[in-house]
């Protein structure tokens, strides 16, 4: 299971880190083409997308390392062992039916515009845009999943 959730936050840490230097290639490529007098229509759009999905994959990456912002006021007060462990797997647990919302939600957003064309890259859809929080979600939701068992076996032990 460890080596599954290994594997999955560094495929989105790849994918994260690619999307954000397309976003930054694409925002420096706009402003220096610009200068020269030409106009790219197409990497304003381009650079939105990538953001989004870097954003979205980053997400899952701070979910396989636990760096997510988080209120620990709780967590210093408990003393180390069962209680802890449970109240670690309660808000793993509230996280995750935000995250199989989110997924959810997002998959229907990606189905109602997947017809619904990007103006200036045509080739590219709506959808495209809703699968970054869809796709994002899926990998938080088997990650959240995987530290919710490392939890569970953790506390048995």
């Amino acid at each position: 299971m460890n080596r599954l959730m290994n594997y999955l936050g560094w495929a989105a840490d790849v994918l994260a880190t690619g999307a954000f230097i397309g976003f930054t290639a694409a925002i420096i490529s706009q402003v220096c083409y610009r200068y020269l007098g030409f106009t790219i229509v197409f990497s304003e759009e381009l650079a939105r997308f990538l953001n989004i999905f870097a954003v979205f994959l980053g997400a899952a990456v701070a979910t396989r390392v636990d760096g997510h912002i988080r209120i620990d006021v709780i967590d210093r007060f408990l003393p180390a062992g069962r209680v802890a462990a449970a109240f670690r797997i309660l808000y793993l647990a509230s996280a995750l039916v935000f995250l199989l919302i989110l997924c959810a939600g997002s998959w229907i957003m990606v189905r109602e515009n997947w017809e619904i064309k990007l103006a200036t890259m045509n080739w590219l859809s709506n959808g495209h845009i809703y699968l970054a929080p869809a796709v994002g979600s899926m990998l938080m939701i088997m990650l959240t999943i995987g530290r919710i068992a490392e939890e569970v076996k953790g506390s048995k032990q």
